[in-house]
């Protein structure tokens, strides 16, 4: 098969919007020539931060997911709206654990979903923490509290279990050069 794209898209159309993501559902030629419709989640691109202390050690989030009806532990993350990726990044480390960096540096990206997603998530390190603004508090899915682990605890929480989120353990892994 060819690494050209096999699909051809018919026609496209919005079967469901919020101000998160849009679902589509296209009409297409699949792979073999026969027709079929593919539907998917069109969102913009999101942004996972790393950030770690003077102490060496990394931020968690804990939250309730109601995807799942679960508590999660997971890096701070979220949506970009569609501008600027390292602002968005800015933006949610001061929201979601109350921190600035000084330091920052775009590691790589994941596409997390791309079954039924577009969503690429750009990966980010930060460093040299401060103080920021007062934890968000309002919100769809309100984060119940924040905490700092060494890399060994890390790695313990997920061989324990403790983390699954797909996205905290893709970006761990590509930020393992960086830590110290």
């Amino acid at each position: 098969m060819s690494k050209n794209n096999p699909w051809k898209k018919l026609t496209s159309k919005v079967v469901y919007k919020n101000k998160w993501l849009v679902v589509r559902e296209d009409q297409v030629l699949r792979p073999d020539g026969k027709p079929g419709i593919y539907g998917y989640v069109d969102v913009h691109p999101s942004v996972v931060i790393i950030a770690q202390d003077a102490d060496k050690k990394i931020f968690l989030i804990g939250q309730h997911r109601y995807t799942i009806d679960k508590y999660s532990w997971e890096f701070p993350a979220g949506g970009s709206e569609g501008k600027n990726l390292l602002l968005a990044a800015k933006r949610e480390l001061e929201e979601e654990i109350g921190k600035k960096a000084k330091y920052w540096r775009k590691i790589g990206e994941l596409e997390p979903l791309k079954g039924y997603s577009n969503e690429i998530m750009a990966i980010f390190f930060a460093t040299e923490l401060e103080d920021g603004l007062t934890l968000a508090t309002e919100g769809d899915e309100e984060i119940s509290e924040v905490k700092k682990v060494t890399v060994a605890q890390f790695q313990q929480m997920i061989a324990q279990g403790q983390i699954t989120d797909g996205q905290t353990i893709a970006a761990f892994v590509l930020v393992q050069p960086y830590l110290s």
